[in-house]
């Protein structure tokens, strides 16, 4: 089988990727996923790694839809198996950039990503932007947004506070 080989794999046959960036599913996103599912069948395949340690497939892009698949009543989902040793740092540029891609992630969880990059390579903001192809701007203002305090971290998330003033109140000093 080649790496660009899609095949239908059980459900219960996948592990779920432990660095995935998107932290929140919006339940009714994900019933309207999981309809469309039903009406139109799934449109784009996830991404999964054979991991030859553990004999097991590792979702690393897709889990919306991966969820979605399970509520719609489906017993597969399409992927495209990555095979060959990747890092968790590899993993995670595969599932970053596909997220970014589908530009769905929230500021919060795009610089939980990008930090968790940053750490797992031990590489800088600069090099995240350039491996995944985005602005150093937008790495630093998302980073810098992981100061704030959880409350705000989580109205930025749910959308109840625009990034742009989280990263304006990160950037002032405690006492103001």
């Amino acid at each position: 089988m080649s790496d660009d080989d899609v095949i239908d794999v059980p459900l219960e046959d996948f592990d779920i990727f432990v660095h995935q960036s998107r932290e929140r599913f919006d339940k009714e996103e994900l019933q309207n996923l999981a309809a469309n599912i039903n009406q139109n069948g799934l449109l784009q395949p996830g991404v999964a790694w054979f991991d030859e340690d553990r004999g097991r497939l590792i979702l690393v892009a897709g889990e919306r839809r991966y969820r979605a698949l399970k509520i719609a009543g489906k017993t597969t989902m399409a992927v495209r198996v990555v095979r060959g040793r990747l890092t968790q740092s590899q993993l995670l540029e595969i599932n970053v950039s596909e997220n970014l891609q589908r530009s769905n992630l929230t500021a919060i969880e795009r610089g939980k990503a990008f930090r968790r990059l940053m750490q797992l390579e031990g590489i800088t903001g600069r090099e995240v932007a350039a491996r995944l192809k985005v602005s150093d701007a937008t790495v630093s203002r998302e980073i810098s947004l992981l100061d704030l305090p959880d409350d705000l971290q989580a109205m930025i998330a749910d959308g109840e506070l625009p990034s742009s003033v989280g990263a304006a109140l990160a950037r002032l000093d405690d006492n103001e």
